[in-house]
Formats: C-alpha cells, sequence, structure tokens
C-alpha cells in the first residue's frame, strides 16, 4: 500500500500508530515534496514547499470492505486534523505517537502554508478482498473524502 513513497523499514515503522486509542488509524505519515518528514527532519524544512502530503492507513486482514472502518476514520479525523484542536482533550482518548503524527502534518502544514503549496490527504484502506467495496461503503468513503476536502 505504501509502495508509491518508497519508504525504508525504519520510517515505515515511524509511522505506524497502531494499538489501543489509534482512532481506526494503522499508520500516518507526511511528506513535503515527496520526502518524508521523520520527527527530526521538520527542523530541516525548506522554507518553500510545493506539495505537502498525508498518507493515512487502516489495514484489515479481512476478505472484505466494513463500513465501520470508514465510520470511525470520518469520526475522528476531522477533529485529528483540526489546527485548533484541543490537546488535552484528544490525549484522554487518543494514543500518544498518533497524536504526535497528526501534531507533525499540522505544524508542517503551519509553518509552510505561506508559500501555498498543494495539500493532499490520502486515505488508503487495505485488506485481502478480491471484489470492489460494497456501494454503501463507497458512499462513506465519498462522505469522508468531502469532509477532508473541507479541512
Amino acid at each position: 500500500a505504501l509502495q508509491d513513497w518508497d519508504l525504508d523499514n525504519d520510517e515505515i515503522m515511524d509511522g505506524i500508530v497502531d494499538g489501543a486509542h489509534d482512532c481506526g488509524i494503522d499508520g500516518i505519515w507526511t511528506f513535503v515534496d515527496e520526502r518524508y518528514v521523520t520527527a527530526d527532519a521538520h527542523q530541516f524544512l525548506p522554507s518553500r514547499a510545493g506539495k505537502i502530503e498525508l498518507v493515512i492507513l487502516q489495514a484489515k486482514t479481512s476478505t472484505g470492505y466494513q463500513e465501520t472502518v470508514v465510520e470511525k476514520l470520518h469520526f475522528h479525523l476531522p477533529t485529528l486534523l483540526d489546527m485548533s484542536r484541543d490537546e488535552d482533550d484528544l490525549a484522554a482518548h487518543t494514543n500518544a505517537k498518533l497524536l504526535d503524527r497528526t501534531r507533525r502534518f499540522l505544524h508542517i502544514l503551519e509553518e509552510l502554508a505561506s508559500s501555498f503549496p498543494q495539500v493532499r490527504i490520502k486515505v488508503i484502506y487495505a485488506n485481502k478482498a478480491a471484489e470492489t467495496p460494497h456501494p454503501n461503503v463507497k458512499a462513506k468513503g465519498d462522505r469522508l473524502r468531502r469532509e477532508l476536502a473541507k479541512i
């Protein structure tokens, strides 16, 4: 699911946030002009950027698509990606690594906003299904896409 970004094993592991209170997100990675931004790399950000990309992954071993997966993302992502979010409130029900990775994205967004970069949020829902998602799952995915476009 992540092969388009050519991440090494350490970078893949850095983005894994799976576990208790993961808000339905297994992994999250931020890229600036196609380069993955690690915890220490944010201090070396360029002053201008053409593109900022956030990649969010939910991976399941099931052989079908579940509406609840998309519903959970739709519920949590708007709050996690809100620039004026309440960190203390989120910390009560969100794991620390997920909070840190979303904070990293928001910080980068704020730092580079003056260069008016293209911002893209890509949500990947991966599983072992051979068939396409049911129309209900697709409809919920479309609603999530519209909500993220507003952000």
